[in-house]
């Protein structure tokens, strides 16, 4: 049976959005092949009692200080580097051969994944998020925040950190 590696921040049972997603991906994954799931702990008291027997969890919590989690810009910094140190710790706590990896959650594409760096072939998404705020809103909404939002999607548009596809 095939093995896929899940990338899923967000995972957690009987919600929606984007915990809905990834715990939904999983569940379908599983029925088609075996599953290694990595997401956050924040999710694990509803995960464990649900889990699949063919799925294997890790919980990765990544390298960001807790105390400075508690906002917005801090939990955006906090899943940023957590998706850049994710490839260092699959290669450190991950021994079980997979044959794909996929990226489910975030879905949105201007956050980068270190995920690419694997051996196998590399899944991301589906995403989205590449709407922007016409600037006609801008006096209605927190400019800075929407400011550092248009410019990320901008720059990972045009410097994106992953390579090319690799031909089969």
């Amino acid at each position: 049976m095939s093995v896929v590696l899940i990338s899923a921040f967000a995972c957690q049972p009987f919600t929606g959005s984007e915990p809905g997603v990834g715990w939904d991906t999983v569940v379908n994954a599983s029925k088609f092949s075996d599953v290694i799931l990595i997401t956050h702990p924040v999710h694990k008291e509803f995960i464990d009692p649900e889990l699949p027997a063919n799925v294997e969890v890790h919980y990765y919590d990544g390298p960001f200080p807790k105390a400075l989690r508690g906002n917005k810009p801090g939990f955006e910094a906090h899943y940023f580097l957590w998706q850049l140190t994710l490839h260092n710790y699959i290669k450190a706590h991950v021994h079980r051969p997979y044959d794909v990896v996929h990226h489910v959650t975030y879905g949105r594409f201007w956050t980068p994944s270190s995920l690419y760096k694997t051996k196998a072939p590399f899944v991301f998404g589906v995403v989205g998020g590449g709407e922007t705020t016409p600037l006609s809103m801008f006096p209605f909404l927190r400019r800075k925040v929407s400011l550092l939002r248009q410019f990320g999607m901008l720059w990972y548009t045009y410097s994106p950190p992953c390579p090319q596809p690799r031909e089969q």
